[in-house]
Order: C-alpha cells, then structure tokens, then sequence
C-alpha cells in the first residue's frame, strides 16, 4: 500500500524559523570588523581569498522511479536539506509513471520546501496543483506553521475560485431552464392541492423539484417533494387533511429545483409567493370496503360454474333415469346385468348432482356475503381519504 508522505519540520527548526533573526537585523548586531591593515603595494598575498561555495544539489538518479525519488526526497527533507530535496520532487512529478497518490506527495513535499526556503510563488504553485487534484487535501494541523500558513491562503483562494465558478455555471444553467405549467388560483378545501409541472431542462441538471406551501397566517413553509412520472411531469399534492377548513383560507407557495450544482430556478419566492384560494371542506376518513372488486366477480364465477356441472350432472342423470325404464319395459325379457349397470350410473349421476348443487349453494352464500364488504368503485383507501364528505 502507498504510505503517505508526511512532512513534519522538527520543533526545533520550526522554532528557529519563527525566531531567528533576519540576516539584515543580525548584520545589524554583529560588531563591527577590525581595520584593515594596509599592505604596501608591492607585497602579494600569499593565497587567493576562495570564491563563495555554490550550494550544493541531488542529483536525481535517471533511472529511478518515482517512489524511490520521492523517498530519497523525504529523507532529504527530514533532514533539513530542503533545496536538494526539491529537484527530486520536480524528478519525480516528470515521471511517466506516477501514481495520483505519489504525485500528491510530490506537491506536498515540492511545496513544503519552497515554503521553507522562502520562494513563496513556487511554494503557492505547488500547493495550487495539490488542491486542484485533490480540493478536499489538507495538511495535518502539526504542519510547521511557515508551511501550513502558506497552505491555508492557497487552500482559500481556491475555495473562492471552486465557488465562483460553481455560481457561474448554475447561473448559465438557469438560463437554460423553464417551468412549464399554470399555478392552481382555486382548490376545494378536504381535497388535495394537485400540482404538476413540465420542466424544460436540456442539460438534465434538475434532479430535485420542491413545492413550498403554508397558509398564508403562517411563518413557516413546509414542502411537497415532486415526483416526475414516466411522462416527464412533475407532480405532487398538499395532504387533504391540510385543506381542510370551515371557513376556507388562502394558501401560499412558490417552486424551486435544485441538481448537483446547488438550487438552481426558482418560481416565485419566500417574499413573493404565489397565492391560491382554498374553499371550505373536510376530509373524509372513511375507509373504502376490504375487499376488491375482482373477489367478488371471481366467487360468483366459481357459484356459476358449479351451477352449471350441477345442471348438466342433473340432465345426464334425467337421459340415464330414461333409458333405465326403456330397457326395463321394453321386452317381456330384461337383461339383469345391463339394468344394474344403468341403474348404478343413475345413482351415480344422482349423488354428483346432489353434491354439485350443495357446493353452487355454498358458493352462492359466500358470493352473498362478499357483496357487502366488496369495494365496487375501485377506490383506493389515499383517494376515499381525500374525496370530500357528501
């Protein structure tokens, strides 16, 4: 797993940077040298005075990756040579492969110590590539107060610009937006305060439609969370059982939509809603029947279809009954055996259509029984709770 960079000054450093001080002030304080001595013309010093030391840099290896350079630059950094850890930052952010994750530690460490040699515009460059990359970052609050302070004045320039633009863009969006739709003026009082909108949106940014409502003696706003059904309308209602008045009032509202850029158009406001007349009414509470309209219909099918076997058992009985006495006073001599077969399918038919008839009975009773309790409107208990009182 990556590990993540963390880069701490020690304390003592991070003191030393907020105390020491500037090299002016302590050039200031410094005593002053002793006079020079005069040396005749044609005496030559011994020995040239050394040229001033170039300070000295790492040398990013060509071949190594970016891990090992940014771990090369943490040690370096640990060990306050932040000038030669810089050139393996910049190495490391060249290489192709760079993971998002390292090249995060290579601002963090690149910016961290241009903060610390005081090369602000470099320190501010790195932290503003940081941020964008990765705007939720932030350094932990133990960061060096020279590095973190820096940081904090990128990190908010950034927010500002990350909001700016935010505004601009669901201000060109709005532009693009259109409510498509009459406001109700008038609704029965007990019922509900029907809405439904059509939305021109051609960017697809509204994925939220809010109504909000109160009576017009109220302070507060509640709201109607719109639903878009498969027509692309919007559509919501105010609960019946909030219409409801004796004397009728007046009700207030406006429209507002909403997406990931933030709220987005908006009909009407909090200061200036619209206005719509609500009439007197209550709410009926009154259940509709159990039972649907199909059981019905289903039970007084099965009565029927068992009427119907039980008749044609009792035809198919009355033809056996017919031919049983044909045979029995046809000829002076009768076949026992074949009467006897007859005679058992009579009883046969007889016993099925005695039974066939109880059931049809029984099933018309339970049909019967049905009707009182059978819903035959088709009305759902949400609309008999809104429908108002006769």
């Amino acid at each position: 797993m990556h590990a993540r960079l963390s880069l701490h000054l020690p304390a003592t450093l991070a003191f030393g940077l907020l105390l020491a001080p500037s090299p002016a002030t302590a050039a200031g304080k410094a005593a002053k040298p002793p006079a020079e001595k005069k040396v005749p013309s044609d005496v030559k010093p011994a020995v040239a005075a050394p040229a001033a030391a170039a300070p000295v840099t790492a040398q990013p290896d060509p071949n190594a990756t970016a891990e090992t350079l940014l771990r090369q630059g943490q040690k370096l950094y640990k060990e306050m040579e932040f000038e030669r850890a810089i050139p393996l930052a910049n190495a490391a952010l060249a290489r192709p492969e760079i993971t998002p994750n390292q090249k995060l530690d290579a601002y963090v460490l690149q910016g961290s110590c241009y903060a610390i040699i005081g090369e602000t515009l470099e320190a501010e460059k790195a932290f503003r590539m940081l941020l964008r990359g990765r705007p939720e970052y932030d350094l932990p609050a133990d960061t060096a107060p020279k590095i973190l302070s820096l940081f904090r004045k990128v990190q908010t320039e950034e927010r500002s610009i990350r909001d700016q633009l935010r505004a601009l863009e669901a201000e060109n969006t709005v532009k693009g937006l259109k409510l498509l739709g009459n406001h109700p003026t008038e609704a029965p009082g007990g019922r509900p305060l029907q809405f439904g909108y059509r939305l021109q949106d051609p960017t697809a940014a509204v994925d939220t439609m809010r109504v909000m409502y109160r009576r017009q003696s109220e302070s507060a706003y509640a709201f109607v969370a719109m639903k878009r059904d498969a027509e692309g309308v919007w559509r919501g209602a105010v609960p019946a059982e909030w219409t409801a008045s004796e004397s009728g009032f007046t009700a207030e509202f406006y429209v507002l939509t909403a997406g990931p850029l933030g709220e987005l158009l908006r009909d009407g406001s909090a200061a200036k809603p619209f206005a719509v007349k609500v009439s007197a009414g209550s709410a009926n509470r009154k259940a509709p029947p159990p039972l649907p309209l199909w059981s019905f219909v289903a039970a007084t099918g099965v009565t029927g279809l068992i009427g119907l076997g039980a008749a044609g058992s009792g035809i198919a009985f009355a033809l056996v009954q017919n031919q049983y006495r044909t045979v029995a006073g046809a000829t002076p001599e009768v076949d026992g055996r074949a009467l006897r077969s007859i005679g058992d399918s009579g009883e046969n038919l007889a016993l099925s259509t005695n039974v066939l008839m109880i059931a049809a009975a029984a099933a018309a009773l339970v049909a019967g029984g049905m009707a009182p309790f059978t819903n035959w409107t088709g009305e759902t208990a949400e609309q008999a709770a809104t429908a108002p009182m006769p």
